[in-house]
């Protein structure tokens, strides 16, 4: 069961995606913030796997927002705007809805935020043997890169390339 928490300032949006996330399976809310500073303080005592993010909102903006919490958790981006988008998929949200947000766009996004929590928790429950490697070395901008396993949140396949996305950080090499 995915477990989210929507954090946007405007009380429509929120009503909206409250809304959505009652019709869909596979997905409960445990809480609401208009406020993203109430949403970082009581974050820590919620048990939460994804938090749809609005990008402007006063005092710390969803960007902002994204950087402090530096990939604990998994993120879908709402906004009206599609200057933001890039930005967050530089913090590796999930998805980028654009207000106004229709029911179907958020079920293919629901779609691709199951997947994805599903893929991470396949990751950290492979259990260790005493034989097995940890880490792999990779090619990428002339330097071979030491990737720690448990480190790796997602691949991506890019035409000729992989980028293999480990929270921040992203490493991109050939197939």
């Amino acid at each position: 069961m995915i477990k989210c928490v929507i954090i946007d300032d405007e009380p429509l949006a929120i009503k909206l995606l409250e809304s959505y996330v009652k019709k869909a399976p596979g997905i409960e809310l445990v809480k609401t913030f208009d406020n993203p500073i109430e949403g970082l303080q009581e974050l820590k005592q919620l048990d939460v796997n994804l938090i749809f993010l609005d990008v402007q909102m006063p005092e710390l903006n969803g960007i902002q927002f994204l950087k402090i919490m530096k990939g604990k958790y998994h993120f879908v981006m709402t906004t009206a705007y599609q200057k933001y988008a890039f930005d967050g998929f530089e913090h590796n949200v999930i998805d980028y809805l654009l207000k106004p947000i229709t029911f179907e766009r958020f079920m293919i996004c629901l779609d691709s935020v199951t997947e994805r929590i599903q893929k991470s928790i396949k990751t950290e429950e492979v259990p260790k043997t005493e034989n097995q490697v940890n880490f792999i070395f990779v090619q990428s901008e002339y330097k071979a890169h030491k990737i720690n396993l448990n480190e790796i949140t997602y691949l991506e396949g890019m035409s000729d390339y992989v980028s293999i996305n480990l929270g921040e950080k992203r490493i991109l090499t050939l197939n």
